[in-house]
C-alpha cells in the first residue's frame, strides 16, 4: 500500500492536509534545485572561511537583507527590520534542514529569494 494512503487510512493525515501538499512538493523541488545550484555557484577563494553571497533591498529601500555562507555549507541571513539581526540559517548541504528552514516565517522569503538567485546563476 502507498505510504500516503496508509497515512490517510490510519488518520495520521487528513484528506485536506494531503490536498495542500502541492505547496510542500513545490518547496521540495525548490530546495533540491537550489542545493544543486549552490554547489555550482558558491565558490570559496583560498584561505577563505566564508563568503558574502546574498543581498536584497526592497523597492522602497526600507527592507534590506544580506547573507553569507561558511565553508561548511551554512547559509546565514540577516536583515535590518527592527534593527540588524540574524533571521535564520541552514546548512545548504542538508536537504531536510533547508526544507524545514522554510517554517521560519522571518527567514522563508529571503531563503526563497536566495535559492532562486542561485538557480538563475547556475543556468
Amino acid at each position: 500500500m502507498n505510504k500516503l494512503a496508509t497515512l490517510i487510512a490510519n488518520g495520521s493525515i487528513t484528506v485536506e492536509e494531503l490536498a495542500s501538499a502541492h505547496e510542500l512538493i513545490e518547496r521540495a523541488e525548490l530546495v533540491m534545485k537550489g542545493i544543486e545550484a549552490c554547489k555550482k555557484t558558491l565558490l570559496f577563494p583560498v584561505n577563505t572561511s566564508s563568503i558574502d553571497c546574498y543581498s536584497y533591498m526592497d523597492s522602497a529601500g526600507e527592507y534590506q537583507a544580506w547573507g553569507k555562507c561558511s565553508i561548511d555549507g551554512t547559509f546565514t541571513c540577516y536583515c535590518n527590520w527592527g534593527g540588524p539581526h540574524e533571521i535564520g540559517s541552514c546548512n545548504l548541504i542538508n536537504f531536510e534542514e533547508v526544507f524545514m528552514a522554510f517554517e521560519n516565517g522571518e527567514f522563508a522569503h529571503d531563503l526563497r529569494r536566495f535559492l532562486l538567485q542561485q538557480i538563475e546563476k547556475a543556468k
